[in-house]
């Protein structure tokens, strides 16, 4: 019986990623806790007691854990992070390094850049959403204060734990609203929706290009794909968005895609066709290789 070890964490109950895929994610299961895994053990004994008898062949989840390891010591097993490495290398050069100011920091201490980059692509330990929310936080450090120091100290105190990761950045966040809802609006981490006399997050979303779009809207399908959902609140200000963006500028393609799409009910489905169309690939490519990554040729 095949086992997929995976890095996952049980996601946060805040950030509406909580649908476990792992059988270490069943509730109240701690390896350390042998009093926790009731519910785990009679799970992880019928899936055994069933290959048995019936010769299925199956193929389980779970963390690298010790408690695993033992109880399916006869089992072929497989790290997931020898299969998503490659994907969770080229999503960092393709959405971290092209940032303006991630390259002027590498222009100027170049080492620290590169061990930084090092560093992000191995503490992932395969978990693909993981990278997806810590390249996000320093996008939006490196875009706040694009200081060395102060990219490297963001990342140094961001948790390798999922679960923790997400409560660390919910911490950051103002405390009504979402992981979610900063990634869609490009809110400053300490900012608001609003600021008399202004939309702090259509200012920011101003300054996007059709390949910094593409690229923002790849981390939200990551987290669509995790069980985030495009609520009715981030509707309205979509809706709201659309009114006050120019006609067919980039911020005006990006806000009515994504209100386009939440209204399909198989959005997943429908995110990369809507996507291309709004964002057609020759546009995207012209833009990048105009200047935001001179250093590298990556085809989209």
């Amino acid at each position: 019986m095949p086992k997929l070890q995976t890095g996952d964490g049980q996601s946060s109950a805040d950030t509406s990623l909580d649908s476990p895929d792992g059988l270490d994610e069943y509730e109240g299961f701690d390896d350390k806790l042998p009093e926790t895994r009731q519910l785990t053990d009679e799970m992880v004994t019928f899936l055994l007691r069933s290959r048995k008898e019936y010769d299925w062949k199956l193929c389980v989840s779970s963390s690298p854990s010790n408690y695993f390891r033992d109880k399916f010591s006869k089992s072929h097993s497989l790290a997931m992070q020898q299969l998503t490495q490659p994907d969770i290398d080229e999503y960092v050069n393709r959405r971290l390094l092209p940032n303006q100011a991630i390259q002027d920091a590498r222009m100027i201490d170049q080492e620290a850049i590169e061990t930084l980059i090092s560093n992000l692509k191995t503490r992932a330990q395969g978990v693909f959403l993981w990278v997806v929310l810590v390249v996000e936080q320093l996008l939006i450090t490196a875009q706040e204060d694009p200081h060395i120091s102060v990219i490297l100290c963001v990342f140094d105190s961001l948790p390798q734990d999922l679960n923790n990761l997400y409560n660390a950045i919910q911490e950051q966040t103002p405390s009504n609203i979402g992981i979610f809802e900063v990634i869609i609006f490009v809110y400053r981490l300490h900012g608001s929706r609003t600021q008399t006399g202004e939309e702090i997050w259509f200012n920011h979303l101003r300054k996007m290009n059709p390949w910094l779009a593409w690229q923002r809207l790849e981390t939200i399908k990551k987290l669509l794909q995790k069980g985030a959902k495009i609520e009715r609140y981030m509707k309205e200000i979509l809706r709201a968005a659309v009114k006050d963006a120019p006609p067919n500028s980039v911020q005006a393609r990006y806000v009515k895609l994504l209100l386009d799409l939440s209204g399909h009910s198989h959005i997943l489905a429908s995110f990369d066709e809507m996507r291309r169309k709004s964002f057609p690939e020759h546009e995207v490519g012209k833009v990048r290789k105009d200047g935001e990554f001179p250093d590298y040729q990556i085809d989209l």
